[in-house]
Order: structure tokens, then sequence, then C-alpha cells
């Protein structure tokens, strides 16, 4: 039974084209992204209060990163100079590419952890443009 259902949503939807919507709130370069510019955000989001949730940013085209693994594979850290991009529970490692360029959408915080203060992004969704080297 299987197999007739999949062709038959298979010919139902051969026409149909598929269509990505991202929704962003602003995109920045990745050297915009400092500690005065999340001062400013993190002061917004005090100011619009309860239930409005975080500023969903776009960072295109990075270049000068590092790609790094968390917990054994689980977790994808992509570190530019100042910023770490971070995406939990990474599905699958086939899409990530060395020496190309990164875009990713999220949310940017400001932590600190032992004494050293870092941005970060938990990425929703990230892109590498090319596939020159295929990381692993």
């Amino acid at each position: 039974h299987f197999e007739s259902f999949k062709e038959y949503i298979e010919k139902a939807l051969e026409n149909y084209t598929f269509e990505e919507t991202l929704n962003i709130d602003v995109q920045l370069d990745a050297y915009q992204v400092t500690s005065f510019l999340m001062s400013n955000i993190e002061m917004f989001n005090r100011i619009t209060g309860h239930n409005c949730p975080p500023f969903t940013v776009l960072i295109d085209k990075m270049t000068n990163y590092e790609i790094k693994s968390l917990s054994n594979g689980k977790h994808l850290s992509v570190q530019t100079p100042g910023l770490k991009c971070l995406y939990w529970n990474l599905p699958s490692w086939d899409n990530i590419y060395a020496n190309s360029e990164f875009s990713a959408v999220g949310t940017l915080s400001e932590n600190t952890f032992a004494g050293r203060t870092s941005i970060q992004m938990i990425m929703e969704d990230y892109m590498f443009t090319t596939d020159k080297q295929t990381l692993w």
C-alpha cells in the first residue's frame, strides 16, 4: 500500500514548485556584530517585553571561519573572529563544506563564560554556498 500511496503523492505533486521562504528581521555582515550592537539589541528586547521574540538575524557570505564539532559530532560550531555560530543536534554532516561562503540565520546573544565574553548565534538554518572541499 505504501508504494501506491507514494506514487499517488509523486504524481499529484509533479507539477508543483516548492519554494523556501526565510523570514528575518535584519541582515548583517559579520563585522557589524559587535558588543555595542549586542547591547542595543538586548536593550530593545527588554523594552519590547514579554512575548516578543528576539530578532532573527541573517549573516550572509562569511568566508573567514573555522568549523568545529561539539559533543562528538552532535553539534556544529562555525567560528569567525568575532562570532560563534552554533547549531544544536545536527542531523547530518553531509552538507558541511570548508572553503566556501557560509551564511547563517538565527538569534544573537552575548555570553560570558570563565571570564570571557563572546557573541554567539544559535542557528535556525545555515548554508554553505559552494562545495569546493567536503569537510568529512
